[in-house]
């Protein structure tokens, strides 16, 4: 059909599906792996001395055969390949035959990033916002229980506290600190890797090679705003023209903030 594709190194060697016409086409070099990658561990052939004598080739046979042993429901448990063609196990991020990935986290994190990858300045200023009224609200609710302890402390208005209110006054200052510091780090370290306001704009923080962030390094970054603010807020509006949109704290934390 004339249509051009690209292909892996993977690819080479083997037989691929074209997604235009439908046609079966050659794709040239040797092929180095076949193997097929899944997100549980492969099973182990049943033949070790096989494996051994022949350990330049893939052995597709004791593949073949462990998936014949397996429980009939099993075969529920398989996709087709998008690029081949080929019936492959429903977990698997790479196809046993032809190479393609299909995880759409691993092609992101193997291709290089363009620019409007990242996220810019106004995306992450309104995630900031939400994310700012949210904490707002928490410290917020911190202040009128200890407040309120506070004010039965002192008998209904007595203006000497004593110790108690030196006391409910540092928990209050402690707390406005420790909220926003474990909200935007604990967030941005789990799994979703975003606090709700970038959730909501569709960004997420990542280190520079794309993978989920540390909690020690979401902490780096969180307390790197600091030092954004201290300069007229300079740290901040870097993400708006920087190479990888990446303000003060980014750099301080090698983070990166994209785009799902």
């Amino acid at each position: 059909c004339g249509k051009a594709l690209k292909a892996p190194d993977a690819l080479a060697g083997k037989k691929a599906k074209c997604p235009d016409c439908g046609a079966i086409v050659p794709v040239p070099r040797a092929v180095l792996d076949a193997e097929e990658i899944t997100d549980k561990p492969p099973p182990l052939p049943k033949s070790k001395a096989k494996v051994a004598n022949d350990e330049d080739e893939p052995d597709f046979e004791d593949i073949a055969d462990d998936e014949a042993d397996a429980p009939a429901d099993k075969s529920a448990q398989r996709k087709a390949c998008p690029m081949c063609g080929e019936q492959i196990a429903a977990s698997a991020v790479k196809c046993r035959y032809c190479g393609e990935v299909l995880d759409a986290r691993i092609r992101s994190r193997g291709r290089a990033r363009s620019v409007d990858d990242y996220a810019g300045f106004w995306l992450r200023f309104v995630a900031a916002v939400v994310d700012g009224f949210i904490q707002g609200i928490l410290v917020f609710a911190v202040f009128l229980v200890f407040g309120g302890i506070l004010f039965a402390i002192q008998g209904g208005g007595g203006n000497n506290g004593g110790p108690a209110e030196a006391i409910a006054g540092l928990l209050i200052w402690g707390f406005s600190i420790a909220l926003p510091w474990l909200y935007s780090a604990y967030q941005e370290s789990s799994e979703s890797q975003a606090t709700i306001g970038k959730k909501m704009l569709g960004i997420r923080v990542t280190d520079l090679n794309g993978n989920r962030i540390s909690f020690g390094q979401a902490t780096g970054r969180h307390f790197g705003k600091i030092l954004s603010n201290l300069i007229c807020s300079i740290g901040f509006l870097m993400a708006g023209f920087t190479e990888k949109k990446q303000a003060l704290h980014d750099m301080l934390a090698s983070t990166l903030v994209v785009r799902d």
